[in-house]
């Protein structure tokens, strides 16, 4: 081999060396970008978990008790169906949807337990409890109290009662089921001859 074949060789090969080293550079540039965006993303959604979000349909999972009651409140309000009914058969879930037509219960006490159930959180009876159950299982509490928090039993009328509000935590007003739609309401929708109690159940999971 001649000198000048070898000073030849030698030049292809640096050539060959810092091709593949721009080639590996590129590619280790890639995937730490994309290491990189994975983090965040994984960051993103860690962070998603701490605000409330559905789970399926009918749960609310992420956040604080009281954040995830008013964001359970607000879909229902947003896409609750028009239905219902004091009659039928009691079922668990379709608090944010309401239950398929015909055969089931959908009314003011069902709806209340039923949006705490949504949220895993400890509430009246699964089994059938109406506005006298609330108020029986529910642990007494003021007006001041239910005005700051969410998720407070609104009940209107003396006796056993007869219509649950949740409270909103933001001020006398609260989200009901006593129409077919879930609507809004105060404290004071019944007017001032209409005994008004608050209940509280504990914001512990079920």
């Amino acid at each position: 081999m001649t000198i000048a074949e070898y000073r030849k060789r030698l030049k292809s090969a640096e050539s060959k060396e810092k091709h593949f080293l721009g080639l590996r550079n590129a590619w280790r540039a890639i995937v730490k970008r994309r290491g990189t965006a994975l983090a965040e993303a994984i960051k993103r959604s860690r962070r998603d978990e701490t605000k409330p979000h559905l789970v399926g349909r009918n749960q609310v999972r992420g956040g604080t008790a009281q954040q995830r009651l008013l964001f359970a409140m607000e879909k229902a309000h947003e896409g609750f169906r028009h239905y219902y009914s004091e009659g039928g058969s009691w079922v668990k879930g379709y608090a944010l949807t309401n239950v398929p037509r015909g055969a089931y219960r959908s009314d003011c006490s069902w709806w209340y337990t039923m949006l705490r159930y949504a949220c895993n959180l400890q509430g009246p009876s699964l089994e059938g409890g109406y506005t006298g159950t609330i108020l029986i299982e529910g642990k007494r509490c003021s007006r001041e109290h239910a005005e700051k928090t969410a998720g407070i039993a609104v009940v209107f009328g003396s006796g056993t009662a007869f219509h649950v509000a949740m409270s909103t935590g933001k001020g006398p007003t609260v989200y009901q089921h006593g129409v077919p739609e879930v609507d809004t309401g105060t404290f004071d929708q019944f007017g001032p001859s209409t005994e008004v109690r608050f209940r509280s159940f504990p914001d512990k999971p079920r």
